[in-house]
């Protein structure tokens, strides 16, 4: 597919502007089971918090709730990094807790568990 020129100039200046969405290649996940957090609204504060705190080269994208769990996404180049801010992030306001924690590649569905380090399957419903 051809896109117009102006589609072009505007990635090109976009990515000059943000380098670091060009190496954005990983989602990392966190997750935490339905009946842990209170509510959505604990969910969206926890979210905020990440906004306002993790650094940039990570970006928060979102979250979801439903079957049970409750996801938090971030995109990010570095996704051991990530997990060192969010873990002190996290510890900051209480929200370690019962958190698992996995990435992937955003061109794979295969995930790497990075905590609870005993834990052997992760999914995202």
């Amino acid at each position: 597919m051809l896109y117009p020129i102006r589609f072009y100039l505007y990635n090109v200046a976009f990515f000059r502007k943000h380098p670091f969405k060009q190496s954005m290649k990983y989602q990392f996940i966190l997750q935490w089971s339905a009946s842990v957090i209170n509510d959505y609204d604990s969910l969206i504060a926890i979210e905020n918090f990440l906004i306002e705190n993790l650094t940039e080269g990570n970006e928060v994208d979102g979250h979801d709730a439903g079957s049970d769990e409750m996801n938090i996404f971030i995109q990010t180049g570095d996704p051991d990094r990530t997990f060192l801010e969010v873990k002190t992030i996290l510890n900051r306001n209480n929200s370690w807790g019962n958190v698992r924690i996995a990435y992937r590649k955003l061109t794979d569905n295969k995930y790497t568990i990075l905590w609870p380090r005993e834990l052997k399957h992760f999914n995202v419903v």
